[in-house]
Order: C-alpha cells, then sequence, then structure tokens
C-alpha cells in the first residue's frame, strides 16, 4: 500500500486522501489491536479487515480467534470508500451486504476467487458510481448474476466464472450495460453465441480462442480497439486474422497473442497489415525471425512492442525495429536470449544521430526492458549512465494474474 500518514491522515505519493486499499492473503497472525489502530488512522476512508480465509487474528489477551473476521467498526466511516480489492476470501460470501452498505462513493470492487454465488451480489445493483468490478475464478456464478449489476459499469472481469454465459437468459444484462467498454471472459469455453451480438459498446475484449468462437461476429464489433487473445487454436487464430484485416485494419490498436507457438510466416504477415496497431505483445513466437521483424517497421503508430520468449529474435532486428517505428517508446524483450547489452548501445549511438540531424520526431526516452542487462554493465558503460534517449527498466516477476495469460483453467 503506497501512502504515508500526515496529520493522522493516510495520503498517497501526490498527498491527497488515500481512498482505497489493498490486502492479499494474509495468514499471518496480527494482534487486533494493533491492527485496529493502523486502520483508525484512515479515519473516514478504509477501516475494514480483510483476511484470507485460513488467516486469523490474535486479539490482545492471545486467545486466537477461529473464524476470520470482516469488520465495519463504524459504517460511516466507509462513505470516501472508492476502491476495494479482497482476494480468495471466503468470508465475503456471508458479509457482501455489511461491507458495502454504505459505499456509495464506490468505483472499483475486485473480489476474485472469493466463491461468490448469484445472491451475494443482490446489493450491487445500487452502486450507480461502480466502474469495474472483478468477479474472477467464482465458479458457482450463473447467468443469472449478470441482472443484479448496474449499468454504471464499464469494466467486467469475468475470467473463469464457467457458467456465467453458458444460455441465453442473460441476453438482456447484457443489453442493460450499456457503459461496458471493457470485458475478460478468459477460460470460459462455453459461451452462448448471441452474447457476442449484443457486445456493441465493447472496445476491449480479453477471450480464449476455443474451436467453437464466433471469430466473424467478434471482429465486426464496431468499436473494438483492443483484442487479448489466451488458449490459443492456431486454426481458429489464422482465421480471426483474416477477419480482423478485413475489418479492423484502420481501428485495431492493441493486439495480445499469449502464444504464438505454431504461428507461420503467413499469420504473423497479416498482423502487419493492422495499420493502427500501437501495442503488440506475443509469446513463444518461433516463426518470429529477422525478415518478419523487418516489416513490422511499416507499423508507423507502433509505439510499444513485447516479446516474450521468442528465440530467434537478434540485436540486428530489433534495431530495424526501433529505427523504422518512430513512436516506439517501450521495447520489451523478456526471455529473448539472442538479444545483448549491445542493442542498447547501437539503440544510443544510432538515436543520437538522427537528434543530431534533426531526424527524429519521438519522444524519449525509450523504454527498453529485458534480462540482458546488469546493474555494473550499466555502470562500465558511460553513454548509457548518462544518456537520456534510453531507459533501462528490469522486468519484474509476473504475479499469478500476469501468469494466466499464458495458460487455460477448464473445468
Amino acid at each position: 500500500m503506497n501512502s504515508s500518514l500526515k496529520n493522522d491522515q493516510h495520503l498517497t505519493e501526490d498527498e491527497t486522501l488515500d481512498q482505497g486499499f489493498n490486502l492479499y492473503d494474509m495468514q499471518k497472525k496480527v494482534k487486533r489491536d494493533v491492527l485496529l489502530k493502523y486502520y483508525e488512522s484512515y479515519d473516514e476512508v478504509v477501516p475494514l479487515e480483510v483476511l484470507k480465509s485460513g488467516g486469523s487474528l490474535e486479539p490482545s489477551n492471545g486467545h486466537q480467534e477461529q473464524t476470520p473476521i470482516l469488520k465495519i467498526p463504524d459504517d460511516s466511516n466507509c462513505v470516501n470508500l472508492k476502491s476495494l480489492v479482497i482476494w480468495h476470501s471466503e468470508i465475503i460470501q456471508s458479509n457482501m451486504s455489511e461491507m458495502i452498505t454504505n459505499t456509495s462513493k464506490l468505483e472499483n470492487l475486485d473480489l476474485r476467487h472469493c466463491n461468490l454465488s448469484d445472491d451475494t451480489l443482490v446489493d450491487l445493483k445500487s452502486k450507480k458510481n461502480l466502474k469495474s468490478l472483478s468477479l474472477a475464478v467464482n465458479e458457482k456464478l450463473s447467468g443469472s448474476s449478470l441482472m443484479k449489476l448496474p449499468a454504471s459499469i464499464q469494466s467486467l472481469n469475468l475470467q473463469s466464472c464457467y457458467e456465467i454465459l453458458s444460455n441465453n437468459s442473460n441476453t438482456e444484462a447484457w443489453k442493460a450495460l450499456s457503459n461496458l467498454k471493457v470485458l475478460n471472459i478468459k477460460c470460459i469455453r462455453n459461451v452462448y453465441p448471441d452474447i457476442y451480438n449484443h457486445l456493441t459498446s465493447i472496445e476491449s475484449l480479453t477471450f480464449s480462442l476455443y474451436e467453437n468462437v464466433p471469430y466473424k461476429t467478434i471482429a465486426k464489433l464496431p468499436n473494438l480497439k483492443h483484442i487479448e487473445i489466451a488458449g490459443v487454436n492456431t486454426t481458429i487464430l489464422e482465421k480471426l486474422l483474416d477477419q480482423l484485416v478485413k475489418y479492423k485494419s484502420q481501428q485495431l490498436e492493441h493486439l495480445h497473442i499469449c502464444n504464438g507457438d505454431g504461428m507461420n510466416n503467413q499469420m504473423l504477415m497479416k498482423i502487419v497489415k493492422l495499420s493502427e496497431l500501437q501495442k503488440f505483445f506475443i509469446f513463444n513466437a518461433e516463426a518470429l525471425k529477422y525478415n518478419i521483424l523487418t516489416k513490422f517497421t511499416t507499423l508507423k503508430k507502433l509505439e510499444h512492442f513485447t516479446l516474450c520468449h521468442c528465440q530467434h529474435v537478434t540485436n540486428a532486428a530489433m534495431m530495424r525495429l526501433v529505427l523504422g517505428c518512430p513512436k516506439l517508446r517501450v521495447l520489451d524483450l523478456q526471455l529473448c536470449f539472442n538479444v545483448s547489452e549491445k542493442l542498447v548501445l547501437s539503440v544510443i549511438h544510432s538515436v543520437a544521430r538522427l537528434v543530431m540531424y534533426k531526424k527524429n520526431n519521438r519522444e524519449f526516452p525509450i523504454h527498453i526492458y529485458g534480462d540482458f542487462f546488469t546493474e555494473e554493465s550499466i555502470r562500465s558503460h558511460r553513454n548509457l549512465a548518462t544518456s537520456n534517449i534510453i531507459q533501462i527498466c528490469h522486468s519484474e516477476r509476473k504475479n499469478d494474474e500476469d501468469l494466466t495469460m499464458y495458460i487455460d483453467f477448464d473445468e
């Protein structure tokens, strides 16, 4: 939690009143009075206690409570709560109503993996300011739960809610969610086909590409700009790319393919035809070699390029990409073992020459992520240490949620 205590109030880094907090998987014993003292310092923000179902609070008298606690010491104190994130806590199932009674300003609610049922969500309908909701990995939820959601929602995460989209009983719910722009239905194999016809407001869609996915309908969604694809079926992916080139070549801005294994040159060349692409991510694309990568230089609006575990990527190919894509600001090369620190030095040298001859229009710095630089090597290269052209960023370890982009969890 990034906040500081000042004048008995918790403030964010920009010194505004902190209006949210996150607690994940708290398992160690914590004395009640110590924890409550911390919560009370939040005053009118978030005096809540949230534990993983296996955790416990230890009161001052030393007697451990067997049941984890979800407590609101004073309901009126939660009126300013805007963001609440609770993961892996089955106590939410029986405490939802109490927990959100006075949270009329709530905008973000994340309750993934909390064993929720349809009845748990009945109180959400009244939250008219709720914009982002994650119900991921709540396998008991059915289609009827969608009728309980407020129309204000703009982002909805239903990942691994296996039965929530399996029949046509909830098509009316999708019509009611007229403000919905971001939808995650990854790992849901059984989706009633007609549902896609009601996703007309969707701008960002994350889904698993099973053999029954209506790829033609997805490509024709009128406002679609951002696609993240997991569980790739190569045959269906090729057909989807054909449809995206046909209907979205002037509209799609972000394409994320979690597994490029099995993709061939022809499929990769279809991506090059998506001329409005700004962000591209691909994992494990063996076919992505120099001759194909150089074709990506036709994507003049490309800003963010991420390759993960692409073994045939080289310094020379990446150098061509940097020079050929004038808006490129982020180059993320995770587990690409044929890329070295020579790439960074070449970028500094070549781009510096463009600046000197006034042929550069890009903003600096260029952020380069990778595992091919150490702190010692940074210090040993004077040009790198003093350059404002690039910024070296070490790839952080992915959390569990990020890693699920690469795999599917079927029933």
